[in-house]
């Protein structure tokens, strides 16, 4: 056994409980049960090791072909989409990459870590886990890259944004960040929203997406058709479309 496996927190089955555990709860919310995948018991076959995936770690080799994905074209973050490990190319995971002329990490890739989601445009997320350390490191797209995380702290803090609305889901668009609006404690009619005179996306219109969420059981008991139905009948009356 390698320095490296024994000096890492967590072992690849843990890793892989620590995402199913999350991509799980996920499928409680925007998306759909059925779209959790997991590989065959031999891994993904399209990741099977050979020249390009050998700059990996042994380690991160073996974690990337167990882990499980969601196959959806939702948001995992905001602007950040999962990986589809069932058809990327190895080398997706080698080197310094480049996505749409984007760099996914400001410097070449250590060995050890490998993307899980990627990021498009200012300020969406591009998501890394270093096998190492057991750290989630998050990227900000042309503006930061966050302390790294351990993988449990970081997805039990994305799964509170979640609850929270902080972090708002929005089907076939970019989720909403709303960290920094406020809640609103008295009721919200559709008069009083529509009454706007601005675009789409004020306070207002995410506090009604917040009440509208959790009159149909967010987070714990979410009926997403009905409340999709009706954002986007909020999202037309709006003029969004």
């Amino acid at each position: 056994m390698s320095s490296e496996r024994q000096d890492a927190p967590y072992s690849p089955g843990e890793i892989v409980e620590i995402f199913m555990d999350f991509y799980t709860f996920l499928t409680t919310l925007h998306y759909n049960p059925g779209e959790l995948v997991t590989p065959p018991p031999q891994g993904w076959p399209n990741l099977a090791p050979g020249s390009d995936l050998d700059a990996k770690s042994d380690l991160a080799l073996e974690v990337i072909r167990r882990l499980p994905y969601l196959d959806s074209s939702a948001d995992v973050h905001y602007k950040s989409r999962l990986v589809n490990y069932s058809t990327v190319d190895r080398s997706y995971f080698v080197g310094k990459r480049l996505f749409a002329g984007e760099e996914v990490f400001d410097e070449e890739v250590p060995d050890q870590v490998f993307i899980f989601a990627r990021g498009h445009e200012s300020g969406g997320r591009s998501l890394f886990l270093d096998v190492n350390t057991g750290e989630v490191i998050e990227e900000m797209i042309r503006m930061e890259r966050k302390p790294a995380q351990d993988a449990k702290v970081y997805f039990a803090a994305l799964k509170e944004d979640y609850r929270s609305l902080k972090l708002i889901p929005i089907p076939g668009m970019d989720s909403i960040e709303a960290w920094e609006v406020d809640e609103r404690e008295t009721p919200i009619t559709e008069e009083e929203l529509l009454a706007q005179a601005d675009d789409w996306e004020t306070d207002l219109d995410i506090q009604y997406l917040r009440q509208v969420y959790r009159a149909c059981g967010w987070p714990s008991a979410f009926r997403k058709d009905e409340a999709f139905e009706e954002v986007d009948s909020l999202l037309e009356k709006r003029d969004y479309f």
